[in-house]
């Protein structure tokens, strides 16, 4: 063996340390443990990361947000006439789910019944209102008078299920 097959050999071969360190590595990610080149191992690494990000998008996308019962829901809001983005912000969803619901991609649907329905308008004005409804029945309740308290927040909740256009 001269000199030339023995530089040959070196640089086909990994060091033990390193061949020991991305062999226990490799072997956990299904690799060949035969891999040595720190470079094409990084890359190795990396690729394995990208795949399983991609994966984990994947089965998000695939996963619905909206139940069926909610599509039904939306359904119904639609056919009464509601505007799609107060219909989305009701379930903390973007208008495309609604568009999703409409298109038929949560299956072949009817629409809940009318008492089934969420009131109509955007939920965020309500919730302010019934927030400062709250606040006030608080302040009546700490003057000790329970029943004005109990007032506000029946005259709250009454507001808060009625339909806004």
């Amino acid at each position: 063996m001269g000199i030339a097959d023995k530089k040959r050999s070196n640089r086909l071969s990994a060091t033990p340390a390193t061949a020991t360190d991305h062999s226990a590595i490799a072997e956990g990610l299904n690799y060949p443990p035969t891999f040595t080149r720190r470079d094409n191992f990084r890359g190795f690494l990396l690729l394995q990361l990208l795949k399983k990000q991609y994966r984990i998008l994947q089965n998000l996308e695939e996963r619905m947000s909206l139940t069926t019962k909610d599509a039904a829901v939306v359904l119904g809001m639609v056919a009464r006439g509601d505007k799609k983005h107060d219909i989305a912000s009701w379930f903390g969803e973007n208008p495309a789910r609604v568009q999703e619901v409409i298109a038929g991609d949560y299956g072949n649907l009817s629409a809940a019944p009318a008492d089934q329905l969420l009131p109509k308008g955007s939920p965020g004005i309500k919730a302010r209102r019934m927030k400062g409804a709250v606040t006030r029945a608080i302040e009546a309740i700490d003057s000790g008078d329970a029943s004005a308290a109990r007032a506000i927040l029946v005259k709250a909740i009454e507001d808060y299920q009625r339909h806004e256009g």
